[in-house]
């Protein structure tokens, strides 16, 4: 009996180990598993494929009906979107489109019929011409809508609430290859920077701090020379970089702000200025700096642009500047 109970111990204690090391094995493959697909997660974004991943997580989120504005709104300020679905990601999110697919084909038949109105009163008035430069005709389209156009031929004024409309409605016009689809979301990013207006505002002072951060030796130098407030940085958080960067990089910024997170500005104008610093420590008036920062060259923009995510990665990835 001693015998059997003390094999009946042996046995029950084996049990137990076996258990244990099944556990501790299955501990073991799920983080080689997880160490796998952390290491293809870094591999693809060192090689420029961050969004293989996130790609595919998009897609099942397009699959829903309704969608989902709130995941669609925090992927684009997590991922880049995709260039094929870009439109229509922006659309829902600003709000162009609702979030029930059912109903999109009837929204779109609406907005097509009030672009027409509106251009077509436009010519009535004979505010506008055949040759009118589209994003011009597209501000005057939205003064109109909003009863902020001036009636009078004598009032040739630029609204102030829209000093920076037509340089954001050229690049989006570029973005989406649609006259309609730019109209609109020129319109509803506009308005999205008009609601985050308090938070642009702050922009400014953090684009010192951080620059001061990041390269105390350019930002004194910069400072001394009363070179540092002459940079053209305002401008930029107000047009949020339109005009500045080629298309195809631009919309890498405007995913993030579209997404809620106006802070990626500050990270990219530190960006840009660091980048140049070597030129930027050879000027010595501000003509000169404002004159070489008004358009990125397209061999730097994608660096830039990446440099600027990193920063922004790097303090936190948060939204907005007052967080």
């Amino acid at each position: 009996m001693r015998q059997m109970s003390h094999l009946i111990e042996i046995e029950g204690t084996w049990r137990q180990n076996r258990g244990y090391l099944n556990h501790e094995f299955l501990a073991i493959s799920t983080m080689a598993h997880i160490d796998e697909r952390n290491f293809r997660s870094h591999y693809y974004e060192k090689v420029g494929f961050k969004g293989v991943e996130g790609k595919k997580s998009l897609e099942i989120l397009l699959k829903e009906d309704p969608l989902d504005n709130d995941k669609l709104t925090t992927f684009c300020h997590r991922f880049p979107v995709p260039g094929i679905y870009r439109p229509f990601v922006w659309k829902i999110v600003l709000g162009v489109l609702p979030i029930h697919q059912s109903i999109h084909q009837f929204v779109l038949k609406q907005r097509r019929e009030q672009y027409k109105d509106l251009h077509h009163a436009l010519k009535v008035m004979r505010k506008i011409q055949d040759d009118t430069d589209l994003a011009i005709c597209h501000r005057m389209m939205c003064q109109l809508s909003a009863g902020k156009l001036p009636l009078e031929e004598s009032e040739d004024f630029l609204h102030p609430d829209y000093s920076d409309f037509d340089a954001m409605a050229n690049s989006m016009i570029e973005i989406v290859d649609d006259e309609i689809d730019g109209y609109w979301l020129s319109v509803m990013f506009f308005k999205h920077m008009e609601k985050n207006k308090e938070s642009i505002n702050k922009l400014n002072e953090k684009f010192e701090f951080y620059l001061k951060k990041e390269d105390s030796k350019l930002y004194n130098y910069l400072l001394e020379r009363d070179l540092l407030s002459r940079l053209p940085y305002r401008l930029w958080f107000q047009q949020c970089f339109a005009v500045v960067f080629p298309v195809p990089c631009l919309a890498r910024v405007w995913d993030k702000v579209i997404g809620g997170a106006c802070a990626i500005l500050i990270f990219t104008a530190v960006s840009v200025v660091i980048t140049y610093e070597r030129q930027l420590f050879n000027m010595k008036t501000p003509e000169h700096v404002i004159k070489f920062l008004e358009k990125i060259p397209q061999d730097n923009a994608d660096l830039i642009i990446t440099k600027g995510i990193e920063l922004w990665e790097k303090y936190g990835s948060f939204l907005k500047p007052d967080v």
